[in-house]
């Protein structure tokens, strides 16, 4: 059994007391091992590691150590550092990913949506109260909606989805560009902190109705819209409600589907 052997099997039956008061003895031990001749029979010579480690242990008068405080105080201190310090960074990251995860900064706006009418600016109003829309096909339809970033962090707006799915028409999503009242074509952008998304859709209404239904009017309510984002690795969605509905009445005596 070569020295360092006999060291290393010593130090893991001691390896209970403290860090230093353990390298102190092993330092003792490996000293006086360097006075033998390279060929002797340490096992023979001292007896095994484990008995050495065990009548060292009497002579000293030290007890063996049991619990969390004699666990830690076993280690070296730079390992318990660094272990530390890298369960805070696995918590730091994960309190990050949890956060990135729920980040969801979209709110309405300071205007709402509203059925563009003769005499109409062009652009988008404050909505007061229900607002009713007459479907009729193929009659131009244009809507538009707003929503702002609430929150510390650019996001990227990627679409509204459900604004294209429900109203009853064909068309397509433009929006306003920053500090020019035309519509362009939509595309995803940025929405920095603080800033508002003017939104159009335009297009003809597409009410699938037949002849033949109820002699009421059927009616959809338009209640707020879902915009879809992205920031950082996510892609998620948020819930844009109106302080009041956006209401579609739809011819009398037709069967329309109100479900697109």
């Amino acid at each position: 059994m070569t020295r360092k052997e006999y060291l290393r099997r010593v130090g893991s039956t001691l390896r209970d007391l403290p860090w230093s008061q353990r390298r102190d003895l092993l330092a003792e031990l490996g000293s006086h091992l360097a006075d033998f001749p390279a060929d002797t029979d340490l096992a023979e010579r001292l007896g095994p590691p484990e008995q050495y480690a065990a009548d060292l242990r009497a002579a000293e008068g030290l007890e063996r150590r049991h619990g969390p405080i004699a666990y830690l105080r076993a280690r070296r201190p730079r390992t318990v550092l660094l272990v530390v310090l890298a369960l805070m960074v696995i918590g730091l990251a994960s309190g990050a990913v949890a956060w990135v995860e729920s980040y969801q900064p979209i709110a309405r706006g300071g205007h709402f949506v509203y059925p563009l009418r003769e005499g109409a600016s062009g652009l988008l109003e404050q909505l007061e109260g229900s607002q009713t829309e007459d479907v009729r096909n193929g009659k131009p339809a244009e809507f538009g909606v707003t929503f702002s970033n609430n929150g510390p962090f650019t996001v990227r707006v990627t679409g509204i989805p459900t604004l294209m799915q429900t109203v009853p028409a064909r068309g397509a999503l433009y929006i306003y560009e920053r500090g020019d009242a035309r519509l362009r074509p939509f595309h995803p952008f940025d929405l920095a902190p603080g800033q508002t998304a003017n939104l159009v859709f335009r297009g003809t209404y597409n009410a699938r109705c037949n002849p033949g239904g109820p002699t009421e009017q059927t009616i959809l309510d338009l209640t707020g819209f879902r915009v879809q984002f992205s920031f950082l690795w996510r892609s998620g969605s948020a819930e844009v409600t109106f302080p009041a509905p956006l209401i579609f009445d739809y011819p009398k005596g037709e069967r329309c589907d109100v479900t697109r």
